[in-house]
């Protein structure tokens, strides 16, 4: 998966993740229709290595608008996941996905990355809160369930994210990037932008 070289990178950042010895490294793009969030992560689950590469595009408003996610697990075979959303229905490689309907925001299970969309498309002043519904994509069993995601943003950086009985305090950086997700999972290591 490539990105094009017309299209430069206005951020870029590497997290790990210790507890299955994960590395990624994540850019946002800015395009003139919108904006494009594109990595690759490195782990292993299950004692398999395993890699994922991945691509989410966003309109003006920082909606979703389709992504591109390819999985390799051990020696077997790539799997590739391919998702359009649009107004009517979302759509996995073609067939109708009732876990995409109505949902604005991608949620990819294995990165931070994808908490910056609703904290750029909302743009929460401190204090203020909203609920919403992600498409969330499970991993490792790449599957699309609805998540009910409550974003309330704590101070000038810090974003409080809860789903169900989860909660963590996300810390970002000045382009909505994720820089610490609580003190117990993604932590970046290195950034630019």
């Amino acid at each position: 998966m490539t990105v094009p070289s017309a299209h430069r990178p206005v951020a870029s950042i590497v997290w790990r993740l210790d507890e299955h010895d994960s590395r990624e490294h994540a850019r946002l793009y800015a395009l003139d229709d919108g904006a494009r969030l594109a990595g690759e992560a490195v782990l292993s689950v299950d004692d398999r290595p395993t890699s994922i590469s991945w691509v989410v595009e966003l309109d003006q408003r920082w909606r979703t608008l389709g992504a591109t996610i390819e999985v390799r697990q051990g020696v077997s075979r790539p799997r590739r996941v391919d998702v359009i959303a649009d107004d009517a229905h979302g759509r996995v490689d073609g067939v109708i996905a009732p876990a995409l309907d109505g949902c604005i925001d991608i949620d990819l299970g294995w990165t931070p990355a994808t908490n910056l969309l609703p904290i750029r498309r909302t743009g929460l002043a401190v204090g203020e809160s909203t609920e919403l519904e992600a498409a969330w994509l499970r991993f490792p069993e790449v599957e699309f369930v609805r998540s009910r995601q409550r974003y309330t943003r704590v101070a000038a950086s810090i974003w409080r994210y809860e789903s169900g009985d989860f909660t963590r305090d996300l810390t970002v950086n000045e382009h909505g990037l994720v820089t610490g997700y609580g003190d117990d999972l993604w932590q970046a290591v290195a950034s630019a932008g």
